[in-house]
C-alpha cells in the first residue's frame, strides 16, 4: 500500500496523506511474535469487517489483508493484498506491496490467499485515514521510513 495512488493495473487509488506501507526492520523472531500476538486480536473483528465487504464498502473505502508470504525454503514478507472477491474462504485480489525478497512476485500481481492465512485487515478510507492495521501500527515504530502523522489519521 502506498500513501499516493496505486501503480499497477487494478488496485486502488488511495488518498494522498493515505500512511505510507514502508519496510520494517527487526529480526525474523520479533516479526513473527507481533504476528502471532496481534493477529488474534485483529480476527476477532473480521466476521464483521466480511460482512461489510460483502454488504458494499462506501465509495472510496478499500479492504487490504495482510499476510505473511514465503519463497519456497527461503525468505518471506509481511504484505499487503488489496481485496477484489470473497470466494467461500478464499481472498482474490492483488499483491499491494513492493515486493523485495520473494522472487517472481510483483507489485499487482493477482494473488489468492486463504481466510484462516490473513494476519490483519485494514479499511483505507477516501480522506486518508484507515480502520484497523492493528499489527501495521506496532511495526511502524520499526518502519525504515520517516513517517508524518499529522496525514491519514489512523482509526481503530
Amino acid at each position: 500500500m502506498a500513501g499516493s495512488s496505486a501503480s499497477a493495473e487494478g488496485l486502488p487509488e488511495l488518498a494522498d496523506n493515505a500512511p505510507e506501507d514502508c519496510p520494517t526492520t527487526g529480526t525474523v523472531e520479533w516479526l513473527l511474535a507481533a504476528v502471532e500476538d496481534l493477529s488474534p486480536q485483529a480476527m476477532e473483528q473480521w466476521p464483521g469487517i466480511r460482512s461489510r465487504f460483502e454488504a458494499g464498502l462506501p465509495e472510496g473505502e478499500h479492504l487490504f489483508v495482510t499476510t505473511i508470504l514465503e519463497a519456497e525454503g527461503g525468505p518471506f514478507e509481511y504484505i499487503f493484498v488489496s481485496v477484489n472477491s470473497l470466494r467461500g474462504t478464499k481472498l482474490i485480489g492483488q499483491v499491494a506491496s513492493e515486493i523485495m525478497m520473494i522472487p517472481g512476485v510483483r507489485h499487482g500481481d493477482p494473488i489468492t490467499i486463504m481466510e484462516e492465512d490473513i494476519a490483519d485487515w485494514v479499511i483505507s478510507k477516501p480522506d486518508g485515514s484507515e480502520e484497523g492495521n492493528r499489527i501495521g501500527l506496532a511495526l511502524e515504530h520499526y518502519s525504515a521510513c520517516d513517517h508524518d502523522h499529522t496525514q491519514g489519521a489512523r482509526q481503530e
